[in-house]
């Protein structure tokens, strides 16, 4: 494949300056296509310029045509199939977030529910403990907690 380079970028990977390469350019030694210069004609007329591809500029001007051309890809429209994968995805990872909210829930009704049986103890050092827990879960129990019934928290 025939790439093409700025004058500027050509210049520095033959090591000349750019005037040299412009003069080339007038003279008609080298042409030009929307302003750059053919990387098979510069090797013409450098053949002992280093192109390879372990040469540092050569690596560099790989690694930016990589980027922009991945940075092209991600911008490309979404299809269907994608979108409805990514959706599919959306999906589950929802739904396990809300099983896990649910679970918690569950213990946290069923907590409850065993801090107020411990309520009703006798010892009254135990009772006073176990009244500023029950207080203290009953004031941090969001207003949206679903109620549990008993029997659903018997099943956890």
């Amino acid at each position: 494949m025939n790439e093409f380079l700025t004058v500027s970028r050509a210049s520095r990977l033959v090591g000349i300056t750019r005037s040299i390469l412009q003069q080339k350019i007038q003279t008609g030694e080298l042409s030009t296509f929307d302003g750059k210069i053919s990387m098979n004609q510069l090797l013409c007329l450098y053949p002992n310029a280093c192109f390879e591809k372990n040469s540092f500029m050569m690596e560099r001007v790989e690694r930016i045509k990589a980027e922009t051309m991945h940075r092209h890809e991600s911008l490309a429209p979404a299809t269907v199939e994608t979108l409805t994968a990514q959706l599919e995805k959306r999906t589950r990872e929802l739904q396990e977030v809300h099983d896990v909210l649910q679970c918690c829930q569950s213990f946290h009704q069923h907590l409850m529910f065993k801090v107020d049986s411990l309520a009703h103890l006798d010892d009254d050092e135990l009772h006073l403990k176990v009244k500023e827990l029950q207080t203290w879960l009953h004031s941090h129990t969001p207003k949206s907690t679903a109620a549990v019934t008993e029997r659903e928290l018997q099943l956890v």
